[in-house]
């Protein structure tokens, strides 16, 4: 990443000449000065530069109608992609139709060895399965989560789909860097969706996934690129119902942005939220977990104040003001009811910045904190999955009450008598009664 820095040194030349003392400590000042501006603009290019700018052979395909069925996921029903913009984007969104108490879902975030969990999972189910399991190191402490979804009523040629008439539609959408169709976090809470009755539209974002495009924005083009996707879906008849929009660390604070940008989306879900542009919390606390040796350049040169200079060149390029470019600024102009979920450990987002959002505009606003979840472990919790669908009945079908027990149906099945990995100590699965609501 910082391959740039060299030849910024470079350009300024050497000073190998002897010189008086005071040309010396000018020399030094401008080294300093052009060094601070050369990383700045390498912390701007990061924070824009697009994780997947380019179309995929998927994408591809799609576009061009081709039959995408072997490439596609189980879970997944259809494929689409929508010209988005400006700027120039290729949006593929992925559709999963309603299906009630159709899928069987494994989510386990206690720390098991993974190959011990799969096959446990595998020895369980005889349909389809698609399973995910992937270690997070923070705070030196390994935590593995493992997830896996089986539907065996429906065969691998998707013979029967089981579809109903939704009860709404929910757009879903993952965090910075998502691969809907590859990265398969996400898939356990569409398929608690589906499951209830909603059909559940999963797009990847422009620059991420199957999408394109050169340039992310933090919500200034997204929140435009979505709402062409609901006209998409409207067009398609796709759109059933009542419109709700969630999101899940980036995809949470898009979530927001998009709402009051599009007055048909009812009802708002941001789970795991960032807030300000200008804090460079999220970014440090990533750069922390993910890439130590960045993490130990940056402090070097100036930590957090140096990465907030580059958030500000960031943001003079894509011309907005990053003091007040947040979720929360946005959230003051709708009054779309909105549920915020945060766990109180959370590693990479921290619970002030659902604070910040609530208190922003809070009467038609809910916070649920989960006590000693993390950024993602809260995810797999059936008492965020009672959460949410208790929110959406109540925002997206409000003749009907809400379904008090909806998480019976979703036949959720922990491992049982799975060998944990040695020397670390085990998640306590208590918390799951145990929510804060502000």
């Amino acid at each position: 990443m910082f391959t740039s820095v060299d030849r910024c040194i470079a350009s300024i030349g050497t000073f190998a000449r002897p010189m008086r003392r005071l040309l010396t400590i000018l020399t030094l000042l401008i080294i300093t000065i052009s060094l601070t501006g050369c990383i700045q603009a390498i912390i701007a290019d990061e924070m824009l530069k697009a994780p997947n700018p380019d179309a995929s052979s998927f994408t591809i395909k799609v576009k061009n109608g081709q039959d995408v069925s072997t490439d596609l996921p189980f879970i997944f029903d259809e494929a689409y992609t929508i010209e988005v913009g400006p700027p120039s984007a290729l949006l593929t969104y992925f559709v999963i139709e309603p299906k009630p108490n159709y899928y069987y879902i494994h989510a386990d975030f206690s720390l098991h060895s993974d190959k011990d969990w799969l096959k446990a999972v595998d020895q369980n189910e005889s349909g389809p399965i698609a399973t995910n399991a992937r270690t997070i190191s923070m705070s030196k402490i390994q935590h593995q989560l493992c997830m896996a979804i089986a539907h065996p009523a429906m065969s691998e040629q998707k013979e029967s789909k089981r579809i109903v008439q939704p009860r709404g539609t929910v757009i879903l959408m993952q965090g910075h860097s998502g691969y809907t169709r590859k990265e398969p976090y996400l898939w356990p809470l569409a398929a608690v969706l589906a499951n209830n009755g909603y059909r559940v539209i999963m797009p990847d974002l422009r620059g991420q996934g199957d999408s394109t495009g050169e340039q992310i924005s933090y919500g200034k083009y997204e929140a435009n690129d979505l709402k062409q996707l609901v006209d998409d879906l409207e067009y398609r008849n796709l759109l059933d119902g009542n419109l709700a929009i969630m999101g899940h660390s980036y995809g949470s604070m898009m979530s927001i942005f998009a709402a009051a940008n599009d007055p048909r989306i009812s009802a708002i879900i941001s789970i795991s939220p960032h807030n300000r542009m200008i804090d460079p919390t999220a970014a440090m606390n990533i750069a922390r977990i993910f890439h130590p040796d960045i993490y130990d350049t940056i402090e070097s040169l100036g930590g957090a104040e140096l990465l907030q200079t580059g958030i500000r060149e960031a943001a003079s390029r894509i011309k907005v003001d990053p003091n007040t470019f947040s979720p929360a600024q946005q959230l003051k102009k709708i009054k779309t009811p909105l549920l915020l979920l945060h766990g109180t450990e959370d590693q990479i987002c921290p619970t002030y910045a659902s604070a910040e959002i609530m208190a922003a505009r809070p009467k038609y606003t809910r916070r649920i904190l989960f006590p000693t979840d993390d950024h993602w472990s809260l995810l797999y919790r059936q008492s965020l999955w009672q959460s949410v669908i208790t929110f959406l009945d109540s925002n997206l079908t409000p003749d009907q009450p809400p379904r008090i027990h909806a998480i019976e149906g979703v036949h959720y099945k922990p491992m049982q008598n799975v060998p944990p990995l040695p020397n670390i100590v085990k998640a306590n699965d208590s918390r799951d009664e145990n929510l804060t609501i502000n």
